[in-house]
């Protein structure tokens, strides 16, 4: 169509000055909302691809990097107030995600995300010199407060980083990371037990494991609050890439970063209205069920089978190396090919051998490319995270200490949770699928050019309304 690129530039341009929230004028970082989507906007025509691709090599190098031994002797405690220590984690998990999933919305990420870092290296520091099973219950409520902003602000990141295609990728790459340096402090812990058995000292191996650990969150807090952020809240990007890296993410429909900072009651409710909320509700519940049965009382089932204390940090290791090559074949398949990833969910459920996490993790990147609203995505989020905790407090349930060393009980309710999830992911998928089949066929009775439905697609989602009514959106499967 002739002139058509200057058309669409003309109108993204109008669109740049014309944002849809009234309380988006000046942002708390002191930027001006307005001047920053209308030059996120323009660049979106001005750069070429290998421009984004070069920027997009950049954002990885710099994000992507940053990603209980003897207790029970030690700190006198029954088996039973041993699994409260995590029911009171999750607890306050719980109860704090959504408090603290709205300061995402309203504050800079990743500064908010780092102080909570910093917090939770802290309270480990001080669980090390617990004497006592309250104490105890004391640290581990805290942990679970801060804990709660640790994977919402590695998620809200990604959204403003990335786009659609790239969203599970990252996100499964945060996840293996965690895996390898898993690995690493399997290792570290495993010598601190063994010096700790042939040099006994005046801490017990677990409180200097508990010291390891504290000390590397509290570095790796210092890193992030230096790197981490939304594009135009860092300085490792020139002003000229600040834009670039946001108006890479215009192509995904999810709104831009300086949107929808104010809440909006009209997104909740439409947040409890979405069928797909409770898929997301019950996919995790079910997924954390079983994550919680075998991490929680992995290493004690471990021992009940004969195995020593330091033979089961060993043990964690290849569950560990098995964990990055799915993640990378599931980053893989997902970026290979489209709509594979519920496809991906449910082959990472089958294998027993797998960790549940991977169905986890991309319901977590699906909720960053398929909720759009910054109210609904909260609300939708802190949803996905109560089912997370809540499982999880279910999961240490399950394997009761009279069952050992079998489990048979336990292991039924893994089985079942298993099934149901495979059947709910299916559902999933088929509504989704459901639904772009009928937006596709109301768009194609308009007679709109591609340019046209872009355009669309791009105001409405820069006007923060939501996925449901936002007939130009199409769901990633």
């Amino acid at each position: 169509m002739p002139h058509r690129e200057e058309e669409v530039t003309s109108d993204l341009a109008h669109l740049a000055i014309t944002p849809g929230d009234d309380e988006n004028k000046v942002d708390g970082g002191g930027f001006d909302v307005k001047e920053v989507l209308q030059d996120t906007i323009l660049a979106d025509t001005e750069y070429s691809k290998d421009d984004f691709a070069k920027l997009k090599r950049k954002i990885d190098w710099r994000l992507l990097p940053l990603n209980i031994y003897g207790l029970k002797t030690s700190v006198p405690m029954s088996n039973y107030q041993y699994s409260l220590l995590s029911v009171v984690f999750y607890a306050a998990y719980a109860v704090f995600e959504l408090p603290c999933t709205v300061l995402l919305q309203k504050l800079s990420v990743g500064k908010t995300l780092s102080i909570f870092m910093f917090c939770w290296g802290i309270i480990l520091l001080g669980q090390a010199f617990a004497k006592n099973w309250a104490t105890m219950m004391v640290m581990r409520a805290l942990q679970g407060v801060f804990e709660s902003n640790i994977t919402p602000g590695f998620a809200f990141l990604i959204t403003n980083w990335y786009t659609t295609e790239e969203h599970n990728g990252r996100i499964l790459f945060f996840a293996s990371a965690n895996q390898g340096w898993g690995i690493i402090t399997s290792l570290v812990m495993y010598a601190i037990g063994i010096h700790a058995q042939n040099n006994p000292g005046p801490l017990d191996p677990w409180r200097q494991i508990a010291l390891f650990l504290a000390a590397q969150t509290i570095v790796c807090s210092v890193l992030c609050y230096l790197f981490l952020g939304s594009p135009h809240e860092i300085r490792w990007l020139k002003p000229r890439e600040r834009d670039m890296a946001s108006a890479r993410i215009l192509s995904s429909h999810t709104g831009s970063e300086t949107t929808g900072k104010k809440w909006d009651w009209d997104q909740a409710i439409e947040a409890f209205t979405d069928p797909v909320t409770y898929c997301i509700l019950v996919n995790v519940f079910l997924s954390c069920i079983c994550n919680g049965s075998l991490s929680i009382f992995g290493s004690v089932i471990n021992v009940s089978f004969g195995f020593t204390n330091t033979q089961v940090v060993l043990y964690s290791i290849p569950q560990s190396a098995v964990s990055i090559l799915w993640f990378a074949g599931c980053f893989f398949v997902t970026g290979r090919w489209k709509n594979m990833r519920i496809y991906s969910m449910v082959a990472s459920v089958l294998p027993p051998s797998v960790p549940f996490t991977v169905p986890f993790f991309s319901t977590v990147s699906l909720i960053a490319s398929n909720c759009t609203g910054k109210t609904k995505r909260s609300v939708v989020s802190t949803i996905c995270f109560i089912a997370y905790t809540t499982g999880n407090i279910a999961g240490s349930q399950v394997m009761a200490s009279s069952e050992a060393p079998h489990y048979i009980k336990g292991t039924i309710i893994v089985a079942v949770c298993l099934g149901v999830e495979v059947a709910v992911l299916l559902l999933w998928r088929m509504w989704l699928a459901y639904q772009n089949r009928i937006r596709a066929s109301k768009i194609a009775e308009m007679n709109l050019t591609p340019d046209e439905i872009e355009l669309r697609a791009r105001q409405l989602a820069a006007e923060n309304v939501t996925d449901m009514k936002n007939i130009y959106f199409k769901y990633t499967l």
